[in-house]
C-alpha cells in the first residue's frame, strides 16, 4: 500500500507540475526509543535509544530529538549523536515538539517554564480556579516557543500574553506546537487552542496573527467552545496546506484531523476517532498520524486510512538528501 502511495505522489508531480517531496523514511517513538520506518520496504528498526520527539531536517541527513530535557542531533550518515542545547539537566522544564527551519537553519521548539504570577487587579480580582478569588501570587507552569541555532544559542521567541478580567487560566494560555513553513519564513503555532502564524523577516522581527479560532468555531459532539482545542499542527511540503488535530478537553473524549488551505483558510475534517494526534505529511497527498497505539496513513481527502506501524507514536517524516 505504501508503494502505491509513493507511486501516486510521483504521478501527482508529473500531472500537476510540482515536486511531491515524497518521504524516504518516517521516524517514530516506541517505548523510550526512536525507531526508523522505511517506507518502501515497510520495515522498522531501532535507531536511537533513550530518546523522544524526533524531527528531521528538511532534505537533510540529521535528526533532532530530546533527551533529559535537552535537544540532541543524530547523524543518519555516521550514526553519531551530540547534545546541542545547554539547559540544566536538573531543570524540569520539558522540551518537546521540535521543528526545523530550512531558511534560518535553526530549531523551533516548545519548552515549559515555571512562573510566579502576581495580582495586577487587586480591586477587581479575577477568579482562579473557578469559584475562588485570585491569590496574591500564583505558581504556573506554561509553555513558550523557543529558537535554538546550530551553535547552541537558545532564546524565547513567542511567549504568553498578559491577562485582564477573564480567568487567569484562559488568558495565560499555552503557546505550543511550532511548525516552520517549508520556506522557513512563517512559523505556525498554537496559542490558547487556536492556530496562529508568525510571519518573520528575521528572528527578532515577527508579526503574529490568529488565522483559525478553533476554540470558538468547532463546537461539536455537545462540547462547549472553550473545551475544544488544537493540539498539533504541520505544513504540507508545498506549503499549500496545514494539517492539525483537535480534541475535546472535557467530558467524553474524541479527536479529529483537519486540513486547512493556507490561502483561503477553508478547512475540512478528514478523520475522527478517540485518539488522533501528531499528524504530518508524507507527501502532498498523504497524512501520517498516531491513532491510539498505532500509526496510520490517510489521504488528504479522508480516504484509505490504515495502519502501517503497530505500537508506535509521534511519527516524523524524513525527506533525505539524494
Amino acid at each position: 500500500m505504501i508503494k502505491l502511495v509513493k507511486m501516486i505522489a510521483i504521478i501527482y508531480s508529473l500531472i500537476f507540475g510540482y515536486n511531491s517531496f515524497a518521504a524516504d523514511k518516517a521516524l517514530f517513538v516506541r517505548g523510550s526509543s526512536i525507531w526508523e520506518y522505511d517506507i518502501v520496504s515497510n520495515k522498522s528498526q531501532l535507531l536511537i535509544q533513550n530518546a523522544d520527539n524526533p524531527s528531521c531536517r528538511l532534505k537533510g541527513d540529521d535528526v533532532a530529538f530530546t533527551r533529559n530535557n535537552n535537544i540532541w542531533l543524530f547523524s543518519l550518515r555516521d550514526q553519531k549523536e551530540k547534545m546541542i542545547s545547554n539547559f540544566n539537566k536538573k531543570d524540569s522544564n520539558e522540551v518537546l515538539n521540535l521543528s526545523w527551519s530550512s531558511y534560518y537553519n535553526n530549531i523551533a521548539f516548545e519548552r515549559y517554564g515555571h512562573y510566579t504570577i502576581g495580582s495586577i487587579e487587586p480591586l477587581n480580582p479575577v477568579f482562579w480556579p473557578e469559584g475562588e478569588y485570585e491569590k496574591k501570587s500564583i505558581e504556573l507552569e506554561l509553555p513558550s516557543i523557543w529558537i535554538l541555532d546550530m551553535q547552541g544559542s537558545a532564546k524565547k521567541f513567542i511567549g504568553f500574553a498578559g491577562y485582564g478580567s477573564a480567568s487567569i487560566g484562559v488568558q495565560l494560555g499555552e503557546v505550543e506546537s511550532p511548525s516552520w513553513s517549508p520556506d522557513g519564513k512563517i512559523l505556525a503555532f498554537i496559542r490558547n487552542g487556536d492556530i496562529w502564524m508568525a510571519k518573520t523577516n528575521g528572528l527578532d522581527d515577527k508579526i503574529e496573527q490568529r488565522i483559525a479560532p478553533v476554540a470558538d468555531l468547532y463546537n461539536e459532539n455537545g462540547a462547549s467552545p472553550s473545551s475544544i482545542v488544537c493540539n498539533f499542527i504541520s505544513w504540507s511540503p508545498d506549503g499549500k496546506m496545514l494539517v492539525y488535530n483537535i480534541s475535546r478537553q472535557q467530558g467524553s473524549g474524541y479527536a479529529e484531523l483537519w486540513i486547512m488551505d493556507t490561502q483561503s483558510r477553508k478547512a475540512k475534517k478528514i478523520y475522527s476517532n478517540e485518539v488522533a494526534e501528531y499528524p504530518s505529511f508524507l507527501d502532498n497527498a498523504t497524512i501520517i498520524f498516531s491513532d491510539i497505539s498505532d500509526i496510520k496513513t490517510i489521504s488528504v481527502s479522508g480516504r484509505n486510512a490504515h495502519v502501517i506501524i503497530n505500537n508506535g507514536n509521534k511519527p516524523s517524516v524524513c525527506h533525505l538528501n539524494k
